[in-house]
């Protein structure tokens, strides 16, 4: 078994691209917490954008806020936030 959370996050990927937003989300949230991350915003940006897409933009705004906090992720988390505050009014 991998020592970090990194197969996780793949497996947090491949869901995403296959519209498995809960699932995603599991994964992702499994990542974080087993840590050692070669990209933790990776995974904070890719949870973020999980939970978006089930209307849990609380969630996702936390995500998002979280993600920004590394410069390589910084411009995606903001125009996602910038949706959620279109989505929210």
């Amino acid at each position: 078994m991998a020592s970090n959370g990194d197969l996780f996050v793949r497996l947090g990927e491949v869901q995403i691209q296959r519209n498995e937003w809960s699932a995603a989300t599991t994964a992702l949230q499994s990542a974080l917490r087993k840590g050692g991350l070669k990209d933790t915003g990776n995974a904070q940006l890719l949870l973020g954008i999980a939970q978006f897409n089930q209307k849990n933009y609380g969630a996702a705004q936390e995500s998002f806020t979280r993600a920004r906090n590394f410069e390589k992720h910084r411009k995606m988390a903001d125009g996602y936030l910038q949706l959620i505050k279109v989505q929210t009014g």
